[in-house]
């Protein structure tokens, strides 16, 4: 049988403030990660808000309404996923409102 051997960073530990510098460039580039993918997706959500404004100008007028509606929409989902909170007090009964939404409207 052969026995359990030691990971290798239990063999050779790094000073404590090079694990402290490697765990916060780990969390810089999660971080980074995170913003590009969030300033990606209110990207999508702009685009998809000026494609219902483009089909709005040749639709009828009811029909521009609806996109309209739609496209305002987007723009404030895009606006929840850069982190502004306060279209959600508009969308649920305040009693569902959480801490954040509380101090977000204050």
């Amino acid at each position: 049988m052969i026995p359990d051997l030691p990971e290798p960073w239990q063999l050779y530990p790094m000073p404590p403030e090079q694990t402290a510098a490697i765990e916060q460039h780990i969390a810089r580039q999660a971080e980074a990660a995170v913003e590009r993918e969030r300033d990606r997706i209110a990207g999508l959500l702009a685009d998809a808000a000026a494609g219902r404004r483009e089909y709005a100008v040749n639709a009828p007028d009811d029909s521009a309404l609806v996109l309209e509606s739609e496209a305002v929409q987007l723009e404030t989902v895009a606006r929840m996923v850069r982190g502004d909170m306060t279209a959600m007090t508009a969308w649920l009964p305040s009693w569902r409102w959480t801490a954040e939404m509380c101090e977000e409207i204050r």
